[in-house]
């Protein structure tokens, strides 16, 4: 019975070593699961999303903190000054300028006008020669050249 079972072993050793090895020999490759990416993309999406919101939310003040008030465009005298010398008989520079909308806060620096299309906060200028001195709830007080103006929208 043994040189039965090793003359079956040596035909099988035999028929191995003349074989070649095909794909259904091979055992298949193992597939990288997918879920890591997918996760991955998820989240860069979901911070990308959270990232703008929070850029929307800095740039945008809430109502809450800001009064955004739309006022008619009137020239109107400071305390003590005549609305008539104000105007500029023949000054068309000073006719040009128009405020748009003031958003007025408790906080200095969340204080913003719209002035000829233009957003602008306190002591910056609107053009050359015409600087925000103040912004304030009902209006915005402008230097042009050492001439004070209070507008409103």
């Amino acid at each position: 019975m043994s040189t039965i079972l090793e003359a079956l072993k040596k035909s099988e050793q035999e028929r191995k070593l003349n074989k070649l090895p095909t794909l259904s020999d091979m055992p298949p490759p193992q597939e990288r699961a997918r879920w890591p990416i997918a996760l991955l993309s998820v989240l860069c999406l979901l911070m990308a999303a959270l990232l703008v919101m929070l850029a929307i939310r800095w740039w945008q003040p809430s109502q809450s903190e800001n009064q955004v008030r739309l006022i008619s465009n009137e020239t109107i005298g400071l305390a003590g000054e005549s609305t008539a010398s104000l105007e500029g008989a023949g000054d068309t520079q000073n006719d040009e300028i128009v405020v748009n909308v003031v958003s007025y806060s408790e906080q200095p620096a969340q204080r913003f006008a719209m002035i000829n299309g233009k957003m602008v906060r306190e002591n910056e200028f609107v053009r050359a020669g015409l600087r925000v001195e103040k912004i304030e709830p009902n209006g915005v007080v402008l230097n042009m050249r050492g001439e004070r103006i209070r507008r409103t929208p």
